[in-house]
């Protein structure tokens, strides 16, 4: 049986949608009339377009996180794995998550494990997600495995939307003041110009500047700040499709003033919980490093982790073989020697990663304090100038007036 998917209209004329299971199209096209449903357009989960069009609505973390934790429920109640996932692909979700299901399901009739099944239905699984889909399969408790995942990508959500709450407000602020100034230079201060330039009245210094400026606004600064924006974007395009060019950044970041620390504490932080939750599955030491260095989202920690993986293969201790990667041996190494004596590494990991997310609170806040009255300062700064070109020729008129 394979899963296709139809649209067309059913016998009143309207249109319709969905999946249906069948052995070839013949067989899905005698099914839906016999339902009352002309199919005009059928096709299988893996066709290109329907592989386009998930690439618009992807299989997120957030979606992931659902699905293994519905997934461990149904397991746990007793269900096999296909028949689990044939019950979620029958609720209401959107087409791109019911074709992800629907392949999978597919690939599990076909004789394939779940990891294999899932992977070969998203494009962008990580590869840890699978490695410890893999162990839970070998190991016999995927009911578990899926339950640790759901809980673990939520942690890691979580952290990102700490993230993007923190940069909102000094984001919105910074962009109300730059409105704000491209209004006044655009708009009022030639304005102003032109009228003083009429009345013959002389120009104070500070607003023959704002004049300047405005005047030129338009012509040479917003265009020099979009090929800048330009630049900057093709220098990290340029950065990201080269290993050693994103290597170097990679390290680099973490000598930046403020940022780097955040760095290394949010690396640290990702690296422990994936550690942690690998070994918690029951995957061996070596990939689980390989994975946990994948999972900080740094490409020269990834490899360094890489290399204290092989340094673990022949034999040397894990605190020892980080000690020697200054970001993460400055952090974890008491942890992990810790871990080592007490026998118990999965748990020390967990206990650092909730540390170190208490670390990147205080950090996130500490931040904020500093970065928010920078911001608003250089907001206040820049529209008292402003104003002030505006105001001392005013002021000059009114005297004149008096006079």
């Amino acid at each position: 049986m394979k899963t296709f998917q139809y649209r067309g209209y059913d016998q009143e004329g309207r249109p319709a949608k969905g999946l249906i299971e069948a052995l070839d199209l013949k067989d899905a096209r005698e099914r839906l009339a016999g339902g009352g449903v002309l199919a005009e357009k059928l096709e299988t989960g893996r066709s290109d377009s329907l592989n386009i069009f998930m690439r618009r609505e992807r299989f997120s973390s957030g979606v992931r996180a659902e699905f293994y934790g519905e997934i461990a429920a149904l397991l746990d109640a007793g269900l096999p794995l296909s028949e689990a996932i044939t019950i979620l692909l029958k609720s209401r979700r959107s087409p791109a998550i019911q074709s992800v299901l629907a392949n999978t399901g597919d690939a599990l009739r076909e004789g394939k494990s779940f990891s294999d099944a899932l992977t070969s239905a998203v494009d962008s699984l990580p590869s840890f997600e699978s490695a410890a889909i893999t162990s839970g399969e070998r190991a016999g408790n995927l009911s578990a495995i899926c339950e640790k995942l759901a809980v673990f990508l939520e942690d890691q959500a979580r952290i990102r939307e700490k993230v993007v709450t923190a940069s909102i407000y000094p984001l919105i602020v910074l962009s109300l003041g730059v409105v704000v100034a491209l209004l006044m230079l655009g708009v009022m201060i030639p304005q102003v110009g032109n009228v003083l330039v009429e009345s013959g009245l002389e120009v104070p210094g500070i607003t023959r500047v704002m004049i300047r400026i405005g005047e030129n606004l338009w012509k040479i600064i917003l265009p020099l700040c979009g090929a800048f924006a330009v630049a900057v974007w093709m220098t990290w395009r340029a950065i990201a499709s080269k290993p050693s060019l994103r290597e170097q950044w990679s390290q680099r970041v973490f000598h930046i003033p403020l940022l780097g620390r955040g760095a290394a504490i949010l690396t640290g932080l990702r690296f422990s919980q994936t550690l942690a939750f690998l070994l918690r599955g029951g995957l061996p030491m070596v990939d689980s490093l390989l994975l946990s260095g994948k999972a900080t989202g740094n490409a020269w920690l990834e490899k360094q982790v890489a290399a204290a993986s092989k340094r673990v293969a022949h034999g040397d201790r894990l605190s020892e073989a980080l000690a020697r990667i200054p970001v993460l041996g400055e952090s974890m190494q008491g942890w992990l020697q810790a871990g080592e004596a007490s026998g118990d590494l999965s748990a020390i990991l967990e206990k650092a990663s909730v540390r170190m997310e208490n670390q990147w609170d205080r950090f996130i806040a500490r931040a904020l304090a500093v970065v928010e009255p920078v911001i608003i300062i250089f907001a206040g700064v820049c529209v008292f100038l402003l104003a002030l070109s505006i105001l001392l020729p005013i002021l000059s008129l009114n005297k004149m007036l008096v006079l």
